[in-house]
């Protein structure tokens, strides 16, 4: 805790948009789910899978810094109810998931980029370098071409479903 008024402003907004990364990357989640007819479930504290995730998804990801308990709690649910291998994606560093067998794959942080500093298009919703993928030709290409980077599955990733997803 900072005395430093200017500090724990600082540390809030940091806060904020951690949690506002947490939550897109879960609505992000729950479209490749949705997309792959996957049940998942969403609270305040996580966003979660009780079925084979697609690669490269976890079956549970952190919205909540302040919620280890109630996320620890479903992650020895899943654990018990899965019955197979399976990860999570702590997007607050909060959890120790070792006492459950778990171990980390690899560290990241959220990265932001302010809406004013990101060269926004015409329409001011993506940078004018990006191109929405709204047919299935085109997500067909953007699939092959990141998985020419390196996928180490057969899998599809991105159904065709995802594009219906209305929040996009």
């Amino acid at each position: 805790m900072s005395s430093d008024p200017e500090n724990g402003a600082h540390d809030d907004i940091a806060a904020d948009k951690s949690r506002l990364c947490a939550s897109n990357n879960a609505d992000i989640y729950q479209a490749v789910f949705k997309a792959h007819g996957l049940r998942h479930h969403r609270s305040e504290a996580l966003w979660w899978s009780d079925e084979p995730a697609p690669p490269y998804y976890s079956n549970l990801t952190t919205l909540d810094p302040d919620s280890s308990d109630l996320q620890l709690a479903i992650v020895r649910r899943l654990k018990s109810d899965l019955g197979r291998s399976f990860s999570v994606k702590d997007g607050f560093r909060r959890l120790d998931l070792s006492v459950l067998g778990f171990r980390p794959l690899f560290d990241a942080t959220w990265i932001w980029a302010e809406p004013d500093r990101i060269g926004l298009g015409p329409q001011n919703r993506m940078p004018s370098r990006w191109r929405r993928i709204s047919d299935t030709a085109s997500l067909d290409a953007w699939e092959g071409a990141w998985a020419a980077g390196g996928s180490s599955t057969d899998s599809r990733v991105f159904l065709p479903a995802i594009l219906d997803d209305t929040r996009r």
